[in-house]
């Protein structure tokens, strides 16, 4: 099947039922993030990009290694005797 601009739409495509190509789709893109609503699994959320970059904003994490190194600004000071 070819698309309005001239391009081939691929069979996966078309076994869904859409009629134009991946370039000609108006669709938005979608991004996703894990959501533990409970605590044996996750669920996706699906947000558009500026909820999705606000979202990361908000929830990323600081340390790399340990929790006190996520919450403190500068570990290096606290005691380790």
């Amino acid at each position: 099947m070819i698309c309005k601009c001239g391009s081939v739409i691929s069979q996966a495509r078309i076994d869904i039922g859409l009629s134009i190509c991946f370039d000609c789709a108006d669709t938005p893109l979608l991004r996703g993030a894990p959501d533990y609503g409970h605590k044996t699994g996750a669920g996706l959320q699906l947000m558009n990009q500026p909820a999705w970059a606000d979202f990361k904003k908000k929830t990323r994490r600081s340390g790399k290694r340990s929790c006190l190194g996520n919450v403190c600004q500068n570990h290096s000071t606290i005691s380790h005797s």
